[in-house]
């Protein structure tokens, strides 16, 4: 986002933090859906939203928000949870191992899968949970971008893949061991038939210090937290992925890397709802249902709106699909990785 991004966040976070409950806590994504009878006894009491990150953050404000018009929406008080302990493999137990009523849930993004996949979590997600909903980023909106030094010897990803092509894991690719970002780089070998030399980047403030510094040559992030760096000269962008193969509205000059690569339209910048594994098709239904009039809502298109994001969830159907294929495209990338 544009330099008043943080402060946008936080005045949605510190708005969300009133309105709606807080606390801290030490083969599919499902059965087959099926149409059967709503269950009216649902919402039974509080909602605990369960959210593997910190407050504050991204995910964490997100989840705010919806939880937020949930509560509206459903009368009961509705509590984000904020456990990003065992880099989310606290709160993922804590909600695999709850009573599969409804009551629990867990609201988190594809690292979920990268997580599985890399072996610091040891479940299946699509095994081990019920997957409900999925909240994805509307058509032009949203994606990871890629940045390299001023320097570089490539303006464009075209030719960051020629060289990469002549110079076989020369180039260093900075991003967090086992997390997402190392298989966004794996979709880009897999791809594109290249190697990079990659490296544990931490955060995303610390791998734009190690490009800008000449540490390492390329990172992701998120278009918005790198474009200030790019404006001001200090890097380059060479274009974002995402699940559409769009240019992001907000940057238009930027290039979507699957105009040169159709095939790279591997991002998923959107957020999944899962519950406990065993719940009743007709209560996922009226979950997935809630979700999405919560999300559809105008006030929470608004307030997003305010940080240039702008979301829809899918139904029921559409999104134990969409996890399904998620699973194997993260364990396609996996072998690349050699996880």
């Amino acid at each position: 986002m544009k330099r008043f991004l943080s402060i946008t966040l936080m005045a949605i976070l510190l708005f969300s933090l009133c309105a709606c409950g807080t606390s801290s806590a030490p083969s599919t994504a499902g059965p087959s859906v099926e149409s059967s009878e709503p269950v009216a006894e649902w919402p039974n009491g509080p909602i605990e939203l369960y959210v593997p990150a910190s407050a504050g953050g991204g995910t964490d404000v997100i989840a705010r928000v919806v939880a937020n018009q949930l509560q509206e929406d459903l009368g009961v008080p509705v509590s984000v949870i904020n456990q990003p302990d065992g880099s989310g493999v606290v709160a993922f137990e804590n909600v695999r191992n709850a009573k599969p009523d409804g009551q629990t849930l867990l609201f988190y993004v594809a690292g979920i899968y990268s997580a599985y996949e890399s072996g610091i979590y040891d479940k299946n997600p699509n095994e081990n949970f019920d997957g409900i909903s999925v909240i994805l980023p509307d058509e032009g909106c949203g994606g990871q971008a890629i940045m390299v030094n001023k320097n570089a010897p490539y303006d464009t990803f075209e030719e960051l893949v020629e060289y990469c092509k002549e110079n076989p894991g020369k180039v260093t690719f900075t991003a967090q061991s086992g997390g997402y970002s190392t298989f966004l780089v794996g979709a880009i070998e897999m791809f594109c038939g290249i190697q990079f030399n990659k490296v544990d980047g931490g955060g995303q403030a610390d791998k734009i210090t190690a490009v800008l510094g000449g540490y390492a040559d390329v990172m992701f992030g998120s278009i918005d937290g790198i474009m200030p760096y790019v404006e001001s000269g200090d890097a380059k962008c060479l274009g974002i992925m995402n699940d559409t193969g769009k240019r992001f509205s907000a940057y238009p000059d930027v290039p979507n890397v699957a105009e040169y690569y159709p095939e790279i339209m591997f991002a998923c910048d959107g957020f999944f709802v899962f519950g406990p594994r065993g719940m009743d098709e007709g209560l996922k239904q009226n979950i997935n249902e809630a979700v999405m009039k919560a999300v559809a809502n105008d006030a929470v298109k608004e307030t997003l709106a305010k940080s240039n994001t702008f979301y829809h969830a899918i139904d029921l159907l559409s999104s134990v699909a969409y996890l399904d294929n998620m699973a194997k495209n993260f364990s396609n990338i996996a072998d690349t990785l050699g996880y």
